[in-house]
């Protein structure tokens, strides 16, 4: 993430309106970091997936980086430079990129496997489970529903 130094006065905002960020607070009193990730509307809103805008203080941005926007199967032009360049330009050497396992089988499709083979890539795997009383709940209704077919 592109560091922002500590100032009096207001912080550049993250990134041109419009884009998408990644922004990450440390409110004062409040222990760990709070990350938002949307769409930047004004220089301290941005807007979620789902359509809700969070505001916050500029003053407690402690990094943020400008998102490119993740490949769809629509999606044949992306540009894996523009990763392979965002991840050579941060400076730490021990530096991974993590993705979900959905993104990653995105990449996949995109013949990228060659290029991505460079760079250091894991996928968070995606897993769904169901609370007990859920899975019970589940189990009845499909069975139910196989019984009456």
């Amino acid at each position: 993430m592109s560091e922002i130094s500590a100032s009096t006065s207001p912080p550049t905002p993250p990134g041109p309106l419009g884009a998408r960020v990644s922004i990450r607070l440390q409110i004062p009193g409040e222990s760990g970091y709070h990350d938002l990730l949307g769409h930047l509307e004004l220089g301290n809103i941005v807007r979620r997936k789902d359509g809700t805008t969070a505001t916050f203080d500029p003053a407690d941005v402690v990094a943020w980086r400008q998102v490119p926007i993740s490949p769809t199967k629509s999606d044949s032009a992306f540009d894996i430079e523009l990763l392979e360049k965002s991840f050579g330009d941060i400076t730490n050497k021990n530096k991974i990129i993590i993705t979900t396992e959905k993104d990653a089988m995105r990449l996949e499709n995109l013949n990228l496997r060659e290029k991505l083979k460079k760079l250091p890539l894991y996928f968070i795997p995606i897993e769904i489970a169901f609370h007990q009383k859920d899975q019970e709940d589940f189990n009845r209704y499909i069975l139910n529903y196989v019984r009456t077919t």
